[in-house]
């Protein structure tokens, strides 16, 4: 029997923006999953995020990022679940005996793991799909030693995509829209429909 491929791509996404899809547009055109699946989380363990940020805003600027390409599906597997998003809960609703895990990670992620809820569970249970989301040359040691750690210590399966990386973050998009940045610098960091559901609901203002 045939297993099917799953990649996995959670985050806050609040707001979702270019740097975001790159690392899925990469992941896809790197591994060829049969699905990818990206899940906004409901509270993320890791970060603090405002009680006014909602779930649903966020899942719905998440599907007008991602849904248009290809084999990608957004979920709200997470928000569903309500509560802390804890990866290895995703993981074990998401795992089946023909079915492949995948889960896309980036820099930060990767050099914290060993301070994450069960992470021994989630390098049994999925490959970790690792892809720099800095250009900073002080970081390639430090990357390459946990990645060898991780490989002998705990038998984690890593597979690392090469990326030119879009240097942005969540929060310089929403500092550039609550500060009235023109539409053109905001359209720069996010996509065109996702800037349109944020001045209609008049988020981050």
């Amino acid at each position: 029997m045939k297993h099917e491929s799953l990649a996995i791509y959670g985050g806050t996404f609040s707001p979702p923006h270019k740097g975001h899809r790159l690392a899925a547009e990469t992941l896809l055109a790197g591994i060829h999953p049969d699905r990818l699946l990206v899940i906004p989380t409901n509270l993320p363990p890791h970060k603090v995020i405002s009680y006014a940020d909602s779930p649903l805003h966020r899942l719905e600027m998440t599907r007008l990022c991602f849904s248009d390409l290809p084999n990608t599906e957004v979920s709200d597997l997470e928000i569903r679940r309500t509560g802390k998003s804890y990866t290895i809960d995703t993981l074990e609703a998401l795992t089946k005996p023909d079915r492949d895990l995948y889960f896309l990670c980036g820099t930060d992620m990767l050099l914290t793991f060993e301070g994450w809820y069960r992470f021994r569970d989630i390098f049994r249970l999925t490959t970790l799909v690792f892809l720099r989301r800095e250009q900073d040359p002080k970081l390639n040691e430090e990357v390459r030693t946990a990645v060898e750690r991780y490989r002998h210590d705990y038998g984690a399966r890593i597979i690392e995509l090469p990326i030119d990386p879009i240097i942005l973050s969540s929060t310089e998009v929403r500092e550039a829209i609550r500060t009235g940045a023109p539409r053109e610098q905001i359209t720069e960091m996010i996509p065109e429909a996702v800037a349109d559901y944020i001045d209609l609901h008049g988020l981050y203002r």
